[in-house]
């Protein structure tokens, strides 16, 4: 038989200038993660920070001003 793990995780995202202490960016992330067959937790846990970390990326906006 097949099984899948699904955990949800929560990824607090904060990016701060270092010269002037603000945020560049903040956000609370919650994405979902999912391994099959057995695999252990810890490898659908990295599957969901991954994604969370793509959609924290996607929503920087990179300018050159």
């Amino acid at each position: 038989t097949s099984s899948t793990t699904k955990p949800n995780v929560w990824l607090r995202v904060r990016f701060v200038d270092c010269g002037s202490g603000d945020y560049l960016y903040r956000n609370d992330i919650a994405a979902k993660g999912k391994s099959h067959n057995g695999f252990p937790d810890g490898r659908a846990f990295q599957d969901a920070v991954h994604n969370a970390m793509k959609e924290a990326m996607n929503d920087i906006a990179i300018s050159e001003d």
